[in-house]
């Protein structure tokens, strides 16, 4: 089933709905759950570092350092220590005194840390444990410290581990998925298991999120859960309480090339074949079926054998155009799915109709879709949807994700709604080299730098402006090289020779570097490179 999308951008604080914690309760209730936990977290860290292998190993060094004696019996000891490690590893059950004894010497939390799933990010400035669906995972982990948790183990993990923010994926109770069947009544395990992930997060002060990415029948179950969270959102494919966007992966949907003439992309379910169509959309379904048959267009989709993004690849590589999954949202549901906004971030147009959240979105390159009703030209509509987009046009509509529906700008809404001090949006964070610095025009840019780099010493006026915006001022001394400007930066990107009276110079460097295009024709030799 394909992601619809959410109803505002990810920087737009919606309106509480009824019965909903609201966005300032959420903050206060996290803020203050992590404040109680934080004295406790210290006191267990403090007990672990001292019953860990590494305090008792390190101790029994210093020892022997300071007496002759002592290390004269530290083979002894170090073989003591090895000796308990080896009869935990080989009994199954144990006394009361030798788990006690072993509790001394050994820290029984440190291999949790060694999971291979942990995260693949782990230098990530955001983390997040929970019950993830495939694809959701897949989309944020390459921006944050993502670990999508089993049932059996979400509790202890959480506990081990510790997380920014636990999330709980309605999508990942569908059939299939990690967490299958959550919320079927007569699933008690996963409820269980889900209950036992909450308690976990809320003991150590951890917020927890329920995102509803499923229709209301998926979900209805989920209220004694989700009463317990810190703040519920409405994201693809739920009904419209809370909207919101966690966002794709703008270099995960790449230009594949031209693509076939004579296919059609659809990423998610497929509205032509799907059992399920509304009534009052299965006539202009059967129509554009016909049309596509007429015209001698085959409809694909990714092949679900294979991991997420290869199979988006391999679709898209042999598609001129994409077509909507669910072709029409409901008034009452969350639209623009994530296949949808993958489809145009990879430079082709989109058929399907009207979505007022993707024209929310991406509110100023509609011309990007091919819109089609009861009354519309089939024929006329398919031959516009296989004119694929040129870089110019492609650039826009990437710029637009990037600044409205991307992976790092969403879970940095997530962080702001939840009262977190974490930035996700670190990892695309910005330098900027100015020989004479323009403030009006800095904060005009659609995409802020975190820092500007300066050769002398701002005006007061203009440092203080700049302050006040977040906008942090680095004197350079002089230093003119790459190299140079890259350690006085703290941003891991450093863009000069930046025409900054141009909004989106910024924003349009980020998307020559995120998607691999080449590089538009500037006035200046504008570069923006790596500081590591």
């Amino acid at each position: 089933m394909s992601e619809p999308l959410a109803d505002t951008a990810p920087g737009d604080a919606p309106d509480d709905a009824e019965g909903r914690p609201s966005t300032d309760s959420a903050r206060l209730r996290s803020q203050l759950r992590q404040a109680e936990a934080r004295a406790e977290r210290a006191e267990r860290a403090l007990e672990r570092m001292e019953r860990s292998a590494k305090y008792t190993v390190g101790s029994l060094f210093v020892e022997a350092a300071r007496s002759p004696r002592r290390l004269v019996l530290l083979p002894r000891d170090l073989w003591r220590v090895w000796r308990l490690r080896k009869s935990r590893r080989g009994s199954g059950a144990s006394t009361p005194v030798t788990r006690t004894r072993r509790d001394e010497v050994l820290d029984l939390d440190a291999a949790r840390l060694l999971l291979p799933r942990a995260s693949a990010r782990p230098d990530a400035a955001f983390t997040i444990v929970g019950a993830l669906n495939e694809e959701l995972a897949t989309a944020w982990s390459p921006y944050a410290a993502v670990t999508s948790a089993l049932p059996h183990e979400a509790a202890e993990i959480v506990s081990a581990v510790g997380a920014d923010v636990v999330v709980i994926d309605s999508a990942a109770a569908l059939p299939g998925q990690p967490w299958s069947f959550l919320g079927d009544p007569a699933a008690a395990d996963r409820q269980i298991a889900a209950q036992r992930l909450v308690d976990a997060a809320r003991e150590r002060g951890i917020p927890v999120v329920l995102l509803r990415t499923t229709s209301p029948a998926h979900t209805a179950f989920l209220e004694p859960l989700a009463s317990q969270c810190d703040l519920i959102l409405d994201g693809p494919g739920s009904s419209r309480g809370t909207p919101w966007n966690p966002g794709i992966d703008p270099a995960a949907w790449p230009m594949a090339g031209a693509g076939v003439g004579d296919r059609a992309v659809i990423v998610g379910t497929d509205p032509l074949t799907h059992s399920r169509v509304p009534l009052a959309d299965r006539s202009l379904i059967q129509a554009l079926a016909h049309a596509l048959h007429g015209a001698g267009i085959h409809t694909i989709t990714p092949d679900p054998r294979y991991p997420v993004v290869p199979a988006r690849r391999a679709a898209l590589a042999s598609s001129a155009f994409g077509i909507a999954s669910p072709l029409r949202v409901a008034p009452t549901m969350v639209g623009g799915s994530a296949g949808s906004l993958g489809t145009l971030a990879s430079g082709r147009r989109l058929l399907g109709s009207t979505d007022v959240d993707l024209d929310r979105l991406l509110p100023r390159s509609s011309w990007a879709r091919v819109t089609v009703d009861a009354d519309t030209d089939l024929v006329a509509a398919i031959a516009a949807a296989r004119v694929p987009l040129g870089d110019d046009e492609r650039r826009l509509v990437l710029r637009e994700i990037l600044l409205n529906a991307s992976v790092p700008v969403a879970l940095d809404d997530l962080s702001h709604r939840l009262g977190l001090r974490a930035h996700p949006k670190a990892c695309w964070d910005v330098s900027l080299v100015l020989t004479d610095p323009d403030v009006d025009a800095i904060l005009l840019q659609s995409w802020r730098p975190r820092e500007v780099l300066v050769s002398a010493p701002l005006a007061g006026r203009a440092h203080a402006v700049l302050a006040e915006h977040g906008i942090g001022v680095v004197v350079t001394h002089g230093a003119g090289t790459r190299d140079d400007l890259s350690l006085a930066a703290s941003c891991p990107l450093v863009a000069a020779q930046v025409e900054i009276t141009d909004p989106h110079a910024i924003a349009d460097l980020l998307v020559e570097r995120i998607a691999g295009m080449s590089a538009r024709a500037r006035p200046s030799d504008a570069a923006l490179w790596s500081a590591s």
